[in-house]
């Protein structure tokens, strides 16, 4: 299993049923990765995954689950997943998702807030609302948000909005290219 990956889900407070608000930022995560972390909360148990890309796994997620079990259909029933398209879209779902002590995944959660034809007020607005929303799921959940790492005004705006109601911050390291052993996590 990939690195990164297994350290979030077998040494994260995230899988841990600590109930908390972990961000994490990602610099370099492919595809791959998101899937791999999705079928390892899968094989766990029940977990919720949002996402606020255009991309939600599909064939590759099963894939994956069945290279470790034959009860594909099983694990696949246990994960709840949707996917915003705007920022209101991504509000409602997290107003939606229930209390239930499993973990929710968010991949991507800002890429619904860089909507240029939604006024920067409401989209600032929105966030906060969905921040608010994140911290009351996260009293019944662990909860892990990634972000795209990205250079741009609107992310500097919405970054420390998302900060101020984490309980800790993550900045996913890309391996590097050498054979030394990469730093998989810096804390901020």
């Amino acid at each position: 299993m990939n690195t990164l990956v297994d350290t979030l889900v077998t040494q994260s407070s995230f899988i841990s049923n600590s109930k908390r608000l972990l961000i994490i930022l990602n610099e370099n995560w492919s595809r791959q990765d998101f899937v791999r972390l999705i079928a390892a909360l899968a094989l766990r148990g029940p977990a919720a995954v949002l996402a606020g890309s255009d991309w939600v796994p599909g064939y590759g997620l099963a894939y994956e689950i069945r290279r470790q079990t034959v009860k594909v259909k099983r694990v696949l029933d246990r994960l709840q997943l949707a996917r915003g398209f705007t920022c209101y879209q991504m509000l409602d779902l997290l107003v939606n998702v229930g209390d239930e002590p499993s973990p929710l995944l968010v991949l991507d959660l800002l890429q619904t807030f860089y909507d240029p034809d939604i006024p920067l007020t409401i989209r600032l607005r929105t966030l906060r609302q969905s921040a608010s929303h994140l911290q009351r799921l996260s009293l019944s959940r662990p909860v892990a948000v990634i972000i795209r790492l990205i250079s741009g005004s609107d992310f500097d705006r919405f970054l420390p909005i998302l900060n101020a109601a984490a309980d800790g911050m993550l900045k996913a390291i890309p391996a590097p290219d050498s054979g030394s052993q990469p730093v998989l996590f810096q804390v901020r």
